[in-house]
């Protein structure tokens, strides 16, 4: 059922074994040759669509109306458990007070006070959490609820807009992945954040976007048809598009799995082996890109030099390239460690590291 085919050519270069790729590289590759490349090296697939650099979502999306009831009645058990201790604690205060001045007079006492807090604040603390995820349950249960009923055209190659409560209305459940896919004969791996399944025969790939605006590109098409060609070959089921989530809400995209987009999977696949292969012969350094692409990447983020953001490379640290800035701080990115030259990320360009990119007049 796999639609990807493969290309001959790539083991006449590599031998009998081709390097397995990584889905999150093969896509940051579309987007920049030198972010692939890095993402390779540097990263493993883990099953969401970029690196958590911000605020996670705050999501439930694997629940549907009964397992919403049944966290929400849950949750409410909680915040009764430990509202019942909180009282109790507060109401030991008077008494301990009371005793321990009779026994060791005033001072001893309001020692005694401090430390009978300390499970009041526990409890207090308790509440605060279990409430907080309430509220999030019952705000995901009302999004469900306001949210329509709808059909999906499964041969449509458009981009739509979708609702995520919507689509579970439509009959998907929702699963996470527990291991990443593998394609032995495409030697490409890759685990999605979650798969929608409905009868035997469907399942959706579901990817997030963390950041940014509510915008999609060709390294999402790229991301959303290798994950289909994973798992039509490795659950022999249909996956004729994808979903890409969008960060602090419940909205989305279908993303087709279209012939373009599985076009642009396989130069991507071909393009980052051939990069691969270059590297480890030290014959070419990847190009970087022309335009501004770079000034939000998170791999050209300066960042001071620590354990942290150490570059490593199969166990290696790499030297940093450091680069001091208008701030008298020296500093570097993973970008600039590999391919020697500071990116022109935005805060690079603002602490003077770097000079911004010459805009082509449209």
């Amino acid at each position: 059922m796999s639609n990807v085919i493969e290309l001959p050519e790539e083991r006449s270069r590599y031998g009998r074994d081709l390097p397995i790729v990584g889905v999150h590289a093969l896509s940051e590759q579309v987007f920049c040759n030198r972010a692939g490349l890095l993402a390779q090296l540097i990263e493993a697939d883990r099953g969401d669509e970029e690196p958590e650099l911000g605020p996670k979502l705050d999501w439930f999306g694997d629940y549907d109306d009964k397992l919403l009831a049944e966290a929400i009645s849950d949750a409410w058990g909680e915040v009764r458990y430990w509202a019942t201790w909180f009282i109790l604690s507060l109401a030991s205060l008077p008494i301990l007070w009371s005793l321990v001045g009779q026994w060791w007079g005033r001072g001893p006492g309001f020692v005694a006070i401090w430390l009978g807090c300390l499970p009041i604040l526990f409890c207090g603390t308790q509440i605060y959490g279990t409430f907080s995820r309430l509220v999030q349950l019952i705000r995901a249960r009302s999004a469900w609820n306001h949210s329509p009923a709808t059909t999906i055209d499964f041969d449509s190659e458009q981009v739509r807009e979708v609702n995520w409560w919507s689509l579970r209305k439509a009959g998907f459940d929702c699963r996470a992945p527990l291991d990443p896919y593998f394609d032995p004969v495409l030697r490409l791996t890759g685990k999605p954040w979650r798969v929608l399944s409905k009868d035997r025969t469907l399942r959706i790939p579901v990817i997030r976007k963390h950041r940014g605006d509510r915008s999609w590109g060709p390294q999402h098409l790229a991301r959303i048809a290798a994950y289909c060609q994973l798992i039509e070959s490795q659950e022999g089921a249909e996956a004729p598009f994808g979903i890409l989530l969008f960060a602090g809400s419940y909205d989305g995209l279908i993303l087709p799995n279209s012939l373009k987009s599985r076009e642009q999977f396989r130069r991507a696949l071909v393009a980052l082996r051939e990069l691969l292969r270059t590297h480890d012969q030290d014959t070419l350094i990847a190009a970087g890109p022309s335009d501004n692409r770079c000034l939000g990447c998170p791999w050209g983020i300066p960042q001071l030099p620590t354990e942290e953001s150490a570059t490593m490379i199969g166990g290696k640290r790499l030297p940093p390239k450091l680069t001091k800035g208008k701030d008298g701080q020296w500093r570097h990115s993973s970008c600039a460690d590999l391919f020697g030259e500071v990116p022109p990320h935005l805060f690079a360009i603002e602490l003077e590291m770097v000079l911004p990119r010459p805009v082509d007049p449209v």
